[in-house]
Order: C-alpha cells, then structure tokens, then sequence
C-alpha cells in the first residue's frame, strides 16, 4: 500500500488537484506529517533538537507542527568560507543537518563551484526519489517550497517555538499602561495623554505641542550667555541629587524601566547607581579642556594668532541640537544631557521606546536643584514613534536646528539621513561592534590564562552585550588547542555577574539557535560551548561567523599571530582590547589604519573616559557651532 505522503502526491499530479474535499484531505495531511516526522526526526539533527526543545513527540495537530518549522535562516546558516575555500564535502555535510540526505547520497568529487554542486545536490535527489528513499521526498519538498515558505514567514513574522515570540508567552502587563512623563523647557508636561504600545509594552504619553519644541532663531537660547562654571556648578549638584535621589525620581523611573528595557532589572539598578558619575567636576573638565582647549571658547572669544603677524578670533558658539537617543544603557542619557549643558545649547532629546525614563527622571532632578535656571530651561525630553514624518518632517529643519545627535542602528540612522542638508547637519553615533585580541602569553600559566578569559568576560558582557563597546569577536593567537581552553574557561566566565551585567540573560532566539545548532554539527572543526538559556555562549570558528553574536554570545577564532587578526577589524569596530597590555604598541597602528577607533586593555573596554574621543571624532568639539572673527 502507498505511504500517506504517496497518496499526497499523486492527488498533487493528478488533473485537478483541488478538487478534493477540505474535510477529506486534512486527516490525509495530518497522518502525512506523522509519518515525515517519525521518519526524519533523527535523520535531520535540526528538527530533532527542534523537537526536544519545543518538547514535540508525536504530530497530533497543527499546534504540533508549527513549532517545527524551519525559519528562512535555516537554509542560510552554512558558514560562507565553506563557499569561498571550496569545501563542498563540508558543505554537503551543513546540507545533511537541515534536510534527510546522507553524505554518501551525493558525490561532490570534482565540484568547481557552488552551481555545481546546488546540480549535484539536484540529481541526487532526484535518484532517490525515483528508487523511492524515504529521505529524498522530504528533501525534494522542502527545496521546490523553499522560497514560498520563507516569504510566508516573513510575512507572518512567526517565531518557531513558544518562548521565542512575545505574543505566545504569557501575559505579565500592567493593569493600566504606564504613563511616561515628558519635560518640555524645563518643566513636566501635565497635558492630556495620548496611547501607544510596542510589542511587549503598552504606554501612555503627553499630546506633542510642536511648536513648543522648537526655540526661534530670532532669540538666544536661555543658557546662550551663562557662564560654564555655573554651568558646571549645576551639573555637578545635579549629580550630587542624583545620588542621593531624596525625591525619588530615580527610583520611580526605575520601577517603570522594567517594563521596556531589555536589561534585567539587576543591571537597571546598578547602572542608575552610578548615573552620577557623568556629573562629576573633574569628568567635566576633562572635557571641556581636552575637546575644546579650555573654557574660554565657551564664553567668549578666543584670539588666535595666524600667520604673516594676522590675528583673529574664534568661539565655539551654542547650537540647536535635536539629539535621537539610544535606550541600551543608561548612560547615555546622562551623557547627552551633561554634553548638552556644556555646549549652552538648546537640546530636544527624543525619548527611545527601550529608555522612556532615564532623560526625564535627570531632568527633573536638574529641575528640582535649580528651578527655571536658563540650562534646566533649555531641555526638553519628549517620546514620538522613530521615523514618524508627521513630526520629523516639521521638526528636523534648519530654521529650528543645526545638528541631528543620532545614535542607534542602521535604520535610525538612515532614518536621519533624509533630513540632512544644508544648514542641518548629522552628528551620527554609528552603529558598532567591538573585538578582542588575546596573545600567546595568555598560555603561559593558569594564572595568566585566568586573568585573560576573565578580562575577555568582562568586556564581552558590559550591559548584557548590548553596548557597542561589548566584545563579539575574540581571536586568541595559538593552536586550536590553546583556543578551547581559552573558550572553555570564557564561557564559565561569561555567566558571572558582574556591575554592569547579570549572571543570566534572555534565553538565545530561536533563529539564532539554529544556526548554532549547525554549527554544532560541523565539529571539529567548529565547537560550542554553553546552552541557550542565557549564561553565555562560546563558539570557535576557524572564521568569524557570519551572524552578530548577541546575547553573551562569543565567537573565538585561533589565529596564528595577533597581526592576522588586524584584518578582521574595520571602520564598524569601534573597540579592539588586547592581551597582555605589552602588544598593544605594536597593534594599535594597523587597527586604526583598519578603522578602529579605541585601542584599550583586555577588560577594560566599558567605561570610556571623559574627554577623549567618541566613535572616532570628540563629540563636545562637534556639537559646537564653530564661528570666526576674520
């Protein structure tokens, strides 16, 4: 008698292959999925750890199936040196994890590229087909459907198991929304509230007044003329409040930051802790010594002398800055605000969905130790959705500002770049990923191999891995041997708590951990260490992945001198730490020729000191509007 999926077939070939009844066909559907899934489940080692993870035995419904669906990233998750060096017997082998052929199936001796090989893949399975393999019908299958099922996908934005997709967990929200405070020229904003929700938040948020966003040009701003040392006098007390928070504004943006960021609760407390930090007297200095050369530029004129005995003057003059700021740590909040006083600028900061509090509750606080004080005067904090042209259309002009502060990812920034042009010029925090380099004398003892896999946890985990400054990438100059020792004892490092991240994390997405489920396969050559649930994750590769780890998740490549490494940086790496501090002189030249931007000592890559530069350029420097006297 014909298997079940047999009969499918032939109803498929047959004249009209939907004149069938729904009723009829669904049982025929179903037992067809039974018997696939009792006769691929340990063939294909995806879909057995699909299974055991979304703890699918047997196929009683579609609630069965569903989770053991294949997302697009499946079929994309070889590593692409595997293409490049020619390596279509490792190929083949990626291929066996995600579909029922065996190596033995297809010859791949003599492949030149990878056309041939997608045709050597094709006839095998068609021979199996015809003798009647029980493998290469699953196979055929999935690659005649593959680009309809991924456009499906996509279209549903379907995760593949329950504890992947917001809108499958269980609900855990709010009884009512919570209510986000916008401050509007120095003072809270009591107008009515307007509804908005993201996928896991609902909130609520004060009706925008555009036109009291916005100061006009035909005025100074009102902290144009105060001198910098009161200025610095405010931030500095702003600080001292901060710290000791006797009103409790911290501590109610605290509460509420829970519900939209995606660091843990832990880590939000400590980093809250510490926001006073960025207001102390000498960080303040630093930076107005160091990027400006001194105050002087900031409240006055600055004579410079030229040459052929010409003089003339220069003053670093406020601007108007509209600043779109990041919501992964923080601090970053507290640094646009403290770099907003000192340029004695007028500043709207756009609140970011995953921070609605930080600026605010600062603000606030500034607010409470100098009421209507012309700095306090010239902020406003306010929340619209990114990219909404109704207001970023009316706003991001010329007439009512001179830079665009933009930090974030792609999107975000090239969001920002449609309004750029003259007279509105971009200030852009880009997008960055960050690298380690550890040398040969981290194998000269257990001691030293310690301190460097420590180091190396330490920079890889700051705010969770959601810093651009956390390590992703980290090459270890030595044998395969030497690099999983390293890894092994990374990985039990990776999930301690530290001040600024957590013991745990998220559990890894489920696309995500496809794709290291392959990786897992291709051993030796690849091997991983560490779970899913969060603790952290080592993978060593004899390339770079091509996926972003995320998520404490590292990826660890031997090299054979820490020189090789130097190729894998470019003008995205913002850091690069080294091991020991020794190697850091011979290094740091060829990494800023590759494009990167600090050259720091293993482990200590979070925390960048005041008055040095940002993302490649001093940020105070460019926030000013530069004015001569000629």
């Amino acid at each position: 008698m014909p298997s079940t999926r047999e009969q499918i077939r032939t109803l498929v070939l047959s004249g009209d292959p939907f004149d069938q009844p729904a009723e009829d066909l669904r049982e025929l559907q179903l037992e067809a999925a039974r018997e696939a899934f009792a006769a691929h489940r340990e063939r294909i080692p995806l879909l057995r750890t699909r299974a055991q993870e979304c703890g699918v035995h047997e196929i009683t419904g579609l609630d069965d199936l569903v989770p053991l669906l294949f997302s697009h990233t499946s079929y994309k998750s070889y590593p692409v040196s595997l293409i490049t060096s020619g390596r279509w017997d490792r190929l083949l082998r990626w291929y066996t994890t995600v579909s029922a052929v065996e190596p033995g199936d297809v010859d791949v001796e003599g492949v030149r590229d990878v056309d041939e090989w997608t045709d050597r893949i094709t006839a095998a399975a068609v021979r199996l087909r015809q003798s009647g393999a029980d493998g290469s019908a699953g196979h055929q299958a999935l690659r005649r459907t593959r680009r309809r099922r991924q456009d499906h996908l996509r279209r549903d934005t379907r995760l593949l198991c329950a504890g992947d997709d917001p809108r499958m967990r269980p609900t855990t929200t709010a009884v009512s929304p919570v209510a986000v405070a916008h401050v509007v020229r120095g003072e809270v904003d009591t107008g009515p509230h307007t509804p908005h929700d993201r996928p896991d938040a609902v909130f609520t948020a004060p009706a925008l007044d555009l036109d009291r966003l916005v100061w006009p040009r035909t005025e100074p701003g009102p902290a144009f003329h105060v001198p910098v040392a009161e200025i610095v006098d405010l931030l500095v007390e702003t600080g001292e409040a901060l710290r000791a928070d006797r009103e409790g504004l911290l501590a109610e943006a605290l509460d509420r930051m829970v519900w939209v960021s995606p660091l843990p609760g832990e880590v939000l407390e400590r980093a809250y802790a510490v926001l006073w930090r960025s207001f102390q007297r000498p960080g303040l200095y630093a930076q107005i010594d160091h990027e400006l050369g001194g105050a002087d530029v900031l409240d006055g004129w600055r004579e410079v002398r030229l040459p052929e005995g010409r003089t003339a003057a220069t003053r670093a003059f406020p601007p108007r800055l509209v600043h779109i700021i990041a919501g992964n740590a923080p601090g970053v909040a507290a640094m646009s605000v403290v770099r907003g006083a000192l340029t004695k600028g007028v500043n709207l900061l756009k609140l970011p969905s995953n921070d609605l509090f930080t600026a605010t509750a600062i603000l606030r606080t500034m607010a409470g130790v100098a009421p209507g004080h012309p700095v306090v005067r010239s902020f406003s904090a306010v929340y619209w959705r990114g990219g909404d042209e109704a207001v970023e259309s009316v706003l991001f002009r010329p007439q009512f500002f001179d830079k665009l502060v933009a930090w974030g990812g792609e999107a975000t920034i090239r969001g920002a770049l449609r309004y750029v042009g003259p007279g509105f010029e971009l200030v852009s925090f880009d997008p960055k990923t960050s690298i380690s380099l550890i040398g040969r004398e981290a194998f000269d003892s257990r001691e030293s191999l310690a301190r460097a896999a420590d180091a190396g946890a330490a920079d890889a985990t700051f705010f969770n891995q959601q810093a651009c400054v956390a390590s992703r990438f980290q090459f270890v100059e030595g044998t395969e041997e030497d690099t999983d020792r390293y890894a092994a004892l990374l990985c039990e490092r990776l999930g301690t708590a530290r001040e600024f991240s957590s013991a745990g994390g998220p559990r890894i997405a489920g696309e995500l951990r496809e794709e290291i489920d392959v990786l897992r396969s291709l051993a030796p050559e690849y091997r991983v260490w560490g779970g899913y649930e969060g603790r952290g994750l080592v993978i060593r590769s004899p390339e770079p992945v091509d996926f972003h780890p995320d998520g404490k998740i590292v990826n660890v490549v031997p090299v054979a001198g820490l020189s090789e490494a130097v190729r894998h940086a470019g003008v995205a790496t913002q850091t690069a730490g080294v091991y020991p501090d020794a190697r850091k002189a011979e290094l740091r030249d060829a990494l800023a020729c590759a494009g990167v931007q600090r050259v720091v000592s293993l482990g200590g890559a979070g925390g960048m000191p005041p008055g040095l530069s940002h993302d490649g350029f001093y940020p105070l420097q460019r926030l000013m509007r530069w004015v001569n006297d000629e």
